[in-house]
């Protein structure tokens, strides 16, 4: 190493003494000032004049209390006062927390150290005072007690409890919420990971203490749901889901999360099971076809007992509109029973038919809207055979009528309780000699009948109508005499069959 061997004066050293100690003094990163015993400012950085936008003409000369950082703030004269005493009494640095006002008049936060400079005399000679600006610590420290809090807020009103469970000794800390989930009205005094365990149900314990070891194994999310038996002794199902907390060299120190009672839940999800199965229950037990439609006809779901009535596969129709899947006469039938069950707001019921693999089926619609959701619901009935047999009905009523009206020898339909003519063909009216409106209007069996055979009628029909007569054809038969509308008397042979509460 090679030496200066030139020669300075002690003035000349000085001034490269201070020459050094401004360059270090100015180098600092924050606030540096040193006050005379009395606490006027004698030095002051650059940095410190700079972010708070003043000269140094400022500082330097003034009490301390009286520089732009508290000239606004009265009441921090006494502070300042009592702290540099404190200093001088206990000879080492005061540690504090302070405001201080910068250009533009807001107010900063800074960590601040005093300390008292003491003389060869023992005496106090000045003090150095060091700050730094917290502001935005102090920011992001509101700002995380602030998030805090609202989640604190949220999870105490959603009844959410919040635990950390240490995984080295498996401790935990745990909210009120947490112990009061377990039937606890304050929080214990301890809580271990051993004491939640034993708060499950014997038989769901093993595996969730497998589930908690592999999550700790694994370092992944640890979530579950079981029952757990509380304090009182009640059965009730809990959902916790946590993760791990790791330390800056990444090892994991904590699993984290919450827990909520979902008792009413699973209560609820028990009976929408039982609800369903009855359904499903109520769906086999019954031959109809369900359609649930939104309110453009558009199919959301369906339940058919006999696959044979859907028109299409349900591949091709789910989710799209009835409209637009069946012909076009019966989707127009369809669209405008939607609209008008728009107006109407009551059930509407009507009937349509389809070709189903070359077949004619028949069917009976129910339509009616879904109140909670605006949806609409159709239940349809396969009436193919109930049409037919109607049909056939229809066809054996014309034959009847036909052989009825073009018999050669006169019938009459007659009430057997009351004797009223029911009906009557052509032929029994020309030899009665009253016209068909005029026997069924007014004319009774026992008005026309002559008085002296009333009485034996009157038998005659009783048998028949108890079905005395019914196996006995040849003593079916009597013969009355009844009046006609000429004036004279006709004797009739009359044979008698009941059919219902007729005699025929």
């Amino acid at each position: 190493m090679k030496f200066n061997n030139s020669t300075s004066s002690p003035d000349s050293i000085l001034n490269d003494k201070e020459s050094l100690f401004d360059a270090l003094f100015n180098q600092e990163f924050e606030f540096i000032a040193i006050l005379s015993a009395q606490g006027r400012v004698l030095k002051v950085n650059n940095l410190a004049l700079s972010k708070q936008g003043v000269k140094r003409e400022d500082y330097v000369g003034k009490l301390f209390w009286e520089s732009p950082a508290w000239r606004k703030l009265p009441e921090w004269e006494n502070i300042w006062k009592q702290r540099l005493i404190e200093a001088s009494q206990h000879k080492k640095a005061i540690v504090t927390e302070d405001v201080f006002e910068v250009e533009g008049g807001s107010l900063h936060y800074a960590d601040a150290s005093t300390r008292a400079l003491f003389g060869p005399d023992g005496e106090v000679s000045g003090y150095i005072i060091q700050a730094i600006d917290i502001t935005k610590k102090r920011l992001r420290e509101k700002q995380i007690l602030e998030h805090d809090a609202l989640i604190a807020f949220v999870l105490e009103h959603s009844k959410i409890g919040h635990w950390e469970i240490d995984l080295a000794d498996h401790s935990a800390h745990r909210s009120l919420i947490h112990d009061q989930i377990f039937g606890y009205e304050s929080l214990l005094p301890e809580w271990s990971y051993q004491t939640f365990l034993e708060h499950v149900v014997l038989d769901e314990r093993e595996d969730l203490d497998r589930q908690f070891k592999q999550s700790i194994k694994n370092k992944s999310d640890w979530n579950f749901e079981c029952r757990i038996q509380r304090k009182d002794g009640e059965i009730r199902w809990i959902l916790a889901s946590g993760g791990h907390v790791f330390d800056i060299n990444g090892k994991a120190t904590a699993i984290a999360g919450v827990v909520q009672d979902i008792t009413a839940i699973k209560k609820a999800e028990i009976i929408k099971l039982r609800h369903n199965a009855e359904l499903q229950s109520l769906f086999d037990a019954l031959p109809d076809t369900y359609f649930r439609l939104k309110s453009d006809g558009t199919i959301l779901d369906y339940h058919a007992q006999n696959q044979g009535d859907l028109y299409v596969e349900p591949k091709d129709f789910q989710g799209k509109r009835v409209q637009d899947i069946l012909p076009k006469q019966v989707g127009d039938l369809f669209l405008s029973k939607v609209e008008e069950l728009k107006k109407v707001k009551q059930t509407l019921d009507f009937q349509y038919k389809l070709t189903i693999k070359g077949e004619e089926t028949y069917f009976e619609a129910r339509l009616n809207s879904i109140a909670i959701n605006g949806q609409l619901i159709c239940v349809i009935r396969n009436v193919t055979a109930e049409f037919k047999s109607k049909q056939s009905l229809a066809v054996r009523e014309q034959f009847f009528r036909s052989i009825f009206e073009q018999a050669a020898v006169g019938v009459a339909l007659v009430n057997a309780t009351n004797g009223e003519f029911i009906r009557v063909n052509q032929r029994y009216c020309d030899i009665v000699g009253y016209s068909e409106n005029e026997m069924t209007k007014g004319k009774t069996f026992q008005s026309l009948t002559h008085r002296d055979d009333l009485q034996s009628d009157l038998k005659y029909f009783e048998k028949v109508r108890c079905g005395l007569q019914k196996n006995s054809p040849e003593k079916s038969v009597t013969y009355i005499r009844m009046a006609t509308s000429f004036g004279s008397r006709l004797v009739l042979r009359l044979p008698g069959r009941l059919e219902g509460n007729r005699i025929l």
